[in-house]
Protein backbone atom coordinates (compact mmCIF):
# COMPACT_ATOMS: atom_id res chain seq x y z
CA UNK A 1 0.00 0.00 0.00
CA UNK A 2 1.34 3.42 -0.95
CA UNK A 3 1.65 6.03 1.82
CA UNK A 4 -0.53 9.13 1.36
CA UNK A 5 1.27 11.85 -0.55
CA UNK A 6 0.33 15.46 -1.24
CA UNK A 7 1.87 16.92 -4.38
CA UNK A 8 2.84 20.55 -3.83
CA UNK A 9 3.96 21.20 -7.43
CA UNK A 10 5.67 19.30 -10.28
CA UNK A 11 8.90 19.00 -8.27
CA UNK A 12 7.92 18.60 -4.61
CA UNK A 13 5.61 16.65 -2.32
CA UNK A 14 4.73 15.94 1.31
CA UNK A 15 4.25 12.37 2.53
CA UNK A 16 2.94 10.92 5.81
CA UNK A 17 3.67 7.36 6.97
CA UNK A 18 2.54 5.45 10.05
CA UNK A 19 2.66 1.86 11.23
CA UNK A 20 1.61 0.07 14.41
CA UNK A 21 2.44 -3.36 15.76
CA UNK A 22 1.05 -5.25 18.74
CA UNK A 23 2.39 -8.57 20.00
CA UNK A 24 1.33 -10.76 22.94
CA UNK A 25 4.26 -12.69 24.46
CA UNK A 26 3.79 -15.80 26.56
CA UNK A 27 6.18 -18.41 28.00
CA UNK A 28 4.83 -21.20 30.19
CA UNK A 29 7.06 -23.87 31.69
CA UNK A 30 6.52 -25.83 34.91
CA UNK A 31 6.89 -23.41 37.81
CA UNK A 32 7.19 -20.28 35.64
CA UNK A 33 4.77 -18.14 33.65
CA UNK A 34 5.70 -15.05 31.66
CA UNK A 35 3.14 -12.93 29.80
CA UNK A 36 3.26 -9.46 28.38
CA UNK A 37 2.15 -7.18 25.58
CA UNK A 38 4.52 -5.27 23.32
CA UNK A 39 3.30 -2.36 21.20
CA UNK A 40 5.36 -0.25 18.84
CA UNK A 41 4.75 2.44 16.27
CA UNK A 42 6.59 4.41 13.60
CA UNK A 43 5.44 7.79 12.27
CA UNK A 44 7.12 9.91 9.60
CA UNK A 45 6.42 13.16 7.78
CA UNK A 46 8.74 13.96 4.89
CA UNK A 47 9.23 16.55 2.17
CA UNK A 48 10.76 15.64 -1.20
CA UNK A 49 12.04 17.94 -3.92
CA UNK A 50 13.72 17.22 -7.24
CA UNK A 51 15.56 19.53 -9.57
CA UNK A 52 17.56 18.65 -12.69
CA UNK A 53 20.01 15.98 -11.46
CA UNK A 54 19.46 16.21 -7.69
CA UNK A 55 16.83 14.84 -5.30
CA UNK A 56 16.26 16.00 -1.71
CA UNK A 57 14.31 14.36 1.09
CA UNK A 58 13.95 15.81 4.59
CA UNK A 59 11.69 14.81 7.40
CA UNK A 60 10.77 14.09 10.97
CA UNK A 61 10.08 10.71 12.54
CA UNK A 62 8.83 9.37 15.87
CA UNK A 63 9.16 5.80 17.14
CA UNK A 64 7.55 4.25 20.22
CA UNK A 65 8.17 0.90 21.89
CA UNK A 66 6.17 -0.16 24.95
CA UNK A 67 6.15 -3.42 26.90
CA UNK A 68 3.94 -4.29 29.87
CA UNK A 69 4.46 -7.55 31.71
CA UNK A 70 1.59 -9.29 33.51
CA UNK A 71 2.39 -9.75 37.24
CA UNK A 72 2.39 -13.55 37.75
CA UNK A 73 5.20 -13.92 40.27
CA UNK A 74 7.15 -11.90 42.84
CA UNK A 75 9.98 -10.74 40.56
CA UNK A 76 10.23 -7.14 39.42
CA UNK A 77 8.24 -6.39 36.30
CA UNK A 78 10.30 -5.81 33.15
CA UNK A 79 8.09 -3.03 31.78
CA UNK A 80 9.58 -0.36 29.54
CA UNK A 81 8.54 2.55 27.36
CA UNK A 82 10.80 4.26 24.81
CA UNK A 83 10.14 7.28 22.61
CA UNK A 84 12.65 8.18 19.91
CA UNK A 85 12.49 11.36 17.85
CA UNK A 86 14.45 11.90 14.67
CA UNK A 87 15.23 14.45 11.98
CA UNK A 88 16.82 13.52 8.64
CA UNK A 89 18.03 15.11 5.42
CA UNK A 90 19.39 13.30 2.37
CA UNK A 91 20.57 14.53 -1.00
CA UNK A 92 21.05 12.27 -4.01
CA UNK A 93 23.05 13.73 -6.86
CA UNK A 94 23.20 12.05 -10.26
CA UNK A 95 26.26 13.36 -12.13
CA UNK A 96 24.61 12.56 -15.47
CA UNK A 97 27.03 13.04 -18.38
CA UNK A 98 30.00 14.01 -16.18
CA UNK A 99 30.95 10.36 -15.74
CA UNK A 100 30.60 7.41 -18.08
CA UNK A 101 30.21 3.69 -17.47
CA UNK A 102 32.97 1.43 -18.79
Amino acid sequence: MQAPQHTLNDNSALQFKNSYSGFNRSIAIPGYLFEGRQQSSYTELNFTAKQDNTFWIAGLNFLTDDFKEQPHNTTLLRNYHYNTYGVFVQNTWAPAGHFSHV
